[in-house]
């Protein structure tokens, strides 16, 4: 009853109608013309109709009664606007569903124009089940002026509603202003809005609330550059273009202050196929995938041909091919890119080109990426592979410039994969490798001047550590698969920057002196007094480093111990060789080289005392990994007890040594002095009244001579042997005070200047004044005082039989060098090898002097060794007692320490 009740009247009215064309006319200000509704097709029947004039247009009011479909046209046959169509859309039968198709057009054949359509919407003002309303077309003109045109409001300004269930094209000649919805049809998804044009700039809102959108063009482009076409104070965008199952393209002069989205929120969101923006991006892009969502349109992919400014999400992949033909200084997040060519279609690519990767800039896919990248200019940005993981690099990345920004891999680089830059890793380059790096990382010549490494993620996760097994080029030079990433390469070498796999290894062979004690130091070199430069260690990190929170300083960034008891082979611990280490730290002073570069540690003498030979070792106790997630622990070589530590040894000092060449540049001054006392010598012996005679008669003096030579022959064999075997028994110097003093040797040279004619008459008693006055001129016997001009000069006489130069007998030559061998400190057997065959002579050094004397002599040592004895194995007060070292306990380091000291200074004075 009620349901015939309800549909007779309309019945009736609908019968009335059905025979009438509604024809009104209706003034639109300056532009006046004819709109009307008309049934086109269907079973549809109009009542209500109401058409009347408005401010901005017409506006039309009816009601459509259809049983299954019926099509009806609103239609001007004279340029006119139409502000407003309300529609209300029953059904004949509310058990059975019923469409109303619309459409807004110039009515054929006539001069009519549809300047613009404000607003077309759906009413329901009675209790009737309402029908579907699909927007079949709406198409406007632009006056013969060139302006109106729009669908919604005049203008630029967003206002105006076009909403039905479905829009299946949609035209506007001006600009679309109007908010754009598609609630949907019941039933299937189904394509909500087929087609979207505007031929200047669209400004509404579009949205297909249940299904797809098939095509948006906006041949000026979408949204407001000047951000002003939405409501004031508002956050959301004033123009947005949302489907929630998939846009199929969108096609664009620019975006700008406007969002697409295909999908929701904590919904699957759908995909877009194509997106091409012909000049900037400057707005948000949220969707599933760029990906087909129909694969009978051939269009894919996305391309901007200016800057990309805005923001892009792929929430699951990317797989069509992406280009950004200006700079991409805004962010573009994939879940991944897929492989180049997926298998679900082999002709689809996914490469991905961009113009330019400004600072603030990214391209960032949570997982793999297996397409290619390519970078026509500088990487000043981010390339983020595998951020949500461990995703790979699957694919080559090709930077037309430098890098000045940072590239992250997660996971790895895979083999046969390439990571180039045709120029620079610049100081401000990163190229951060997660895990493994097996395939190649590539820069110009010189141009590692940033930071690269390999395992960058140890520690986060349990994925196992990482290794390098690839290759990385620096120009010509490459560096593949060395061992524990040691690479050796000095800094120097590939352009200052940092190499390095994660944990940061010890450049061993970049040490000074090199890891292991291949190069000693002389233990007096680390306290040597003022002319000398101290011995300094410097310990070279492949990768920056930072102390851990607990410490307070870098003197607590690693701990220095001396080896005791048998001392390990250097280049191999001997197996009979204890492991036990004593604390040396005290003896020290350590920190970085440089703050801003943190790779060096210098160590040198805190000042205590001189370091004992032997073998010492320095082991990281509060150093880490800088520039690296977790900042793991440094990893060094293992010492003998699986401790990774840098190790180098301390060896006894070498004192003044003469050798042979040494001695002609010190007499030097003397055969200055020399020639002028000659004369001095010449009244002290009596004749020196012979040598003035040597002029006048030279016969005379001869037969004077005669019966004196007589005996000389006697003298000549006698000056020979003996001069000779005096330097045999000169062991009274053995005390060791001689080897400073030394002046035996010097005489040598003085023969050169040879004063020889002026004592002849004394060779016999030659031996007796050799050893009392040793700066006497030894005269040949074969040369007579009437000689005119002395003889050239003789070589000096050899002091040893054997012509060996005076050596003092604690040295002995050893392998072209010059050794200690009653000094076997560090108990290996073997004399301790000094660092030179000619060290400079050491200065006196007072702590030796334990009697407070001002010399270094023999007491010294008897009163060291007698407090050392007795208190050996004792604890004592610092520096007292026996303990030279300072470190509060007699042991053998104090006397290892004062013979270091004492042995090269004995017979010195202190100041």
């Amino acid at each position: 009853m009620c349901r015939r009740e309800r549909s007779s009247p309309v019945r009736r009215v609908g019968l009335v109608a059905a025979s009438l064309l509604a024809v009104l006319t209706v003034g639109t200000g300056s532009v006046s013309g004819a709109v009307r509704v008309v049934v086109t097709g269907g079973s549809g029947t109009l009542s209500s109709q109401n058409v009347t004039a408005g401010p901005n247009g017409a506006i039309v009011r009816f009601t459509v009664t259809a049983s299954g479909s019926a099509h009806v046209a609103v239609e001007t046959d004279t340029p006119a606007e139409i502000d407003l169509i309300e529609i209300e859309s029953n059904r004949a039968d509310v058990n059975q569903p019923a469409v109303v198709f619309l459409t807004v057009r110039e009515q054929p054949g006539t001069a009519g124009k549809l300047i613009r359509v404000g607003t077309v919407r759906m009413v329901s003002v009675d209790t009737i089940l309402d029908a579907e309303l699909v927007i079949d077309s709406i198409e406007t003109s632009k006056t013969s002026t060139g302006g109106g045109g729009n669908i919604g409001v005049a203008g630029e300004t967003r206002g105006g509603v076009i909403r039905a269930h479905q829009v299946l094209n949609l035209v506007a000649a001006g600009n679309l202003t109007a908010d754009v919805q598609a609630v949907g049809r019941a039933g299937a998804a189904t394509l909500d809005i087929a087609r979207l044009e505007t031929r200047g700039r669209l400004l509404g809102r579009v949205h297909c609330q249940k299904g797809y959108m098939g095509l948006v063009v906006a041949d000026q482009g979408i949204g407001d550059p000047a951000g002003t076409s939405g409501d004031a104070g508002t956050a959301t965008p004033p123009t947005w273009i949302r489907a929630q199952e998939g846009i199929r393209e969108i096609r664009a002069a620019s975006v700008h202050d406007a969002s697409i989205t295909s999908g929701y929120a904590g919904t699957p969101r759908g995909n877009l196929q194509r997106l091409n923006i012909t000049g900037d991006f400057a707005g948000s892009l949220w969707c599933g995938a760029l990906a087909p969502t129909d694969e009978s349109f051939p269009a894919r992919g996305l391309s901007v041909g200016g800057h990309m400014t805005g923001t892009m999400f792929f929430e699951r992949a990317t797989i069509c091919q992406m280009q950004i033909g200006g700079m991409l200084s805004g962010v573009i997040e994939t879940g991944s890119v897929a492989s180049h060519q997926p298998v679900t279609d082999p002709t689809r690519r996914t490469d991905i080109t961009l113009g330019g990767l400004p600072a603030g800039g990214a391209f960032v896919s949570r997982d793999t990426v297996g397409g290619p990248i390519t970078l026509n200019g500088d990487l000043g940005g981010l390339i983020d592979v595998g951020s949500a993981g461990a995703g790979n690099l699957a694919a080559d990345v090709t930077v037309h410039g430098s890098i000045d920004g940072t590239v992250r891999v997660a996971g790895s680089i895979n083999a046969n994969r390439k990571l180039r830059a045709t120029q620079a890793l610049s100081e401000s380059g990163r190229v951060l490798i997660g895990r493994n790096l097996a395939g190649t990382v590539e820069v110009g010549a010189m141009g590692l001047r940033g930071m690269l490494l390999v395992n960058e993620r140890h520690g986060v996760g349990s994925a196992a550590a990482g290794t390098w097994t690839g290759t990385v080029k620096v120009g010509s030079a490459s560096y593949t698969n060395p061992p524990d990433g040691e690479h050796g390469a000095a800094r120097e070498m590939i352009g200052g920057g940092v190499m390095a796999l994660v944990p940061y290894r010890l450049a061993r062979e970049l040490c000074s002196p090199m890891h292991e004690a291949l190069t000693p130091i002389e233990g007096r070199l680390f306290n040597v007094l003022d002319g000398h430069e101290y011995a300094r260690l410097r310990l070279e990190s492949y990768g920056p480093l930072v102390l851990d929170t607990s410490a307070a300083g870098w003197h607590e960034a690693v701990r220095i111990e001396r080896r005791v008891g048998s001392e390990q082979v250097i280049n191999g611990a001997a197996s009979d060789a204890p492991c036990q280490w004593q604390e040396a730290s005290h003896l020290f002073d350590v920190w970085v080289e440089d703050e801003g570069d943190p790779r060096t540690l210098l160590i040198e003498s805190s000042g205590i005392g001189f370091p004992p030979t032997g073998e010492y070792r320095v082991l990281p106790s509060a150093l880490r990994s800088d520039e690296t997630p977790m900042r793991p622990m440094v990893m060094w070589p293992t010492s003998c007890d699986g401790q990774g530590a840098y190790t180098f040894r301390v060896v006894l000092e070498c004192p003044a040594v003469p050798v042979p060449p040494e001695p002609e540049p010190e007499p030097e001054p003397k055969p200055e002095p020399k020639p002028e006392p000659k004369p001095e010598p010449k009244p002290e012996p009596k004749p020196e009244p012979e040598p003035e005679p040597k002029p006048e008669p030279k016969p005379e003096p001869k037969p004077e001579p005669k019966p004196e030579p007589k005996p000389e022959p006697e003298p000549k064999p006698e000056p020979k042997p003996e001069p000779k075997p005096e330097p045999k028994p000169e062991p009274k110097p053995e005390p060791k005070p001689e080897p400073k003093p030394e002046p035996k040797p010097e005489p040598k040279p003085e023969p050169e200047p040879e004063p020889k004619p002026e004592p002849k008459p004394e060779p016999k008693p030659e031996p007796e004044p050799e050893p009392k006055d040793p700066d006497d001129p030894i005269i040949p016997p074969d040369v007579t005082p009437t000689d005119p001009t002395p003889p050239p000069p003789e070589e000096p006489e050899p002091t040893d039989p054997n012509d060996d130069p005076i050596i003092p007998p604690w040295f002995t030559p050893l392998g072209g060098a010059w050794v200690e061998p009653v000094a076997d400190v560090d108990g290996d057997g073997e004399p301790d090898v000094c660092q030179s065959a000619q060290p400079p002579a050491p200065e006196p050094v007072c702590p030796c002097d334990v009697e407070e004397d001002g010399r270094l002599d023999l007491g010294d040592l008897l009163s060291f060794l007698s407090d050392w004895s007795a208190n050996l194995g004792a604890s004592v007060t610092p520096g007292e007692s026996g303990d030279f070292t300072g470190d509060g306990v007699v042991d053998l380091a104090d006397l290892l320490g004062f013979l270091d000291c004492w042995l090269p200074n004995l017979g010195g004075t202190c100041p």
